[in-house]
C-alpha cells in the first residue's frame, strides 16, 4: 500500500501550466507586424468638391430660405364634423384639406415632385402643426400624416390656447 501512495504523490506534484513567455512573444510579434503593414494614410485623402455658384441658377431660393418653421393651422370644419380645414400661416396659397396640404408640401420640398421655384423646403425644415383646443385628434393626426407623406421629418404638434 505504501508503494501505491508514493506513486500518487509523484503524479499530483506535477503541474500542467501555460508558458506565458512564448505567448507574449507571439502577441508582440503580431502587434509589430500589423503596425508595420498598416497604411494609416488612406483615410486622409482630399476630395475635390465642385459646388454650383450661390448667386446663380434655378436653386437660388434654397440659400435664401429662412429656417422659420412653417405653421399649419388645423381646425374642425363647422359645416361637417367629420372634416377639417387646413391652412398655412403666411403668404402661401390656400390649401383646404390634408390631401391638398400633402400635394403642396411635396411640390415645394427639395427633391419633391414639383418644379416650384419660389419656395423650396428641405426635408428637415421645421414644421409646426397648430391645432385648436377643440379640434378632434383624428384631424390633427390626418394633417400630421399628410406632412410625413410629403417627405418631411421635423414635425411638431402644438395646441392653440
Amino acid at each position: 500500500m505504501q508503494g501505491s501512495n508514493a506513486g500518487r504523490t509523484r503524479m499530483s506534484s506535477t503541474r500542467i501550466g501555460v508558458n506565458l513567455a512564448s505567448m507574449i512573444d507571439v502577441v508582440f510579434l503580431l502587434l509589430i507586424y500589423f503596425m508595420v503593414a498598416t497604411d494609416f494614410r488612406k483615410g486622409e485623402d482630399v476630395f475635390r468638391l465642385d459646388l454650383p455658384d450661390r448667386g446663380s441658377g434655378i436653386h437660388e431660393a434654397i440659400y435664401e430660405q429662412s429656417e422659420e418653421p412653417l405653421i399649419i393651422l388645423v381646425q374642425d370644419d363647422p359645416t361637417a364634423p367629420d372634416r377639417c380645414s387646413v391652412s398655412i400661416e403666411g403668404d402661401w396659397p390656400p390649401v383646404n384639406d390634408p390631401g391638398a396640404l400633402a400635394e403642396f408640401l411635396s411640390r415645394h420640398r427639395v427633391g419633391g415632385t414639383g418644379e416650384a421655384v419660389e419656395a423650396y423646403f428641405a426635408s428637415d425644415h421645421p414644421i409646426i402643426i397648430l391645432a385648436g383646443s377643440d379640434t378632434a385628434w383624428a384631424h390633427v393626426v390626418t394633417a400630421f400624416n399628410a406632412v410625413v407623406r410629403a417627405g418631411y421629418d421635423a414635425v411638431s404638434l402644438e395646441v392653440q390656447p
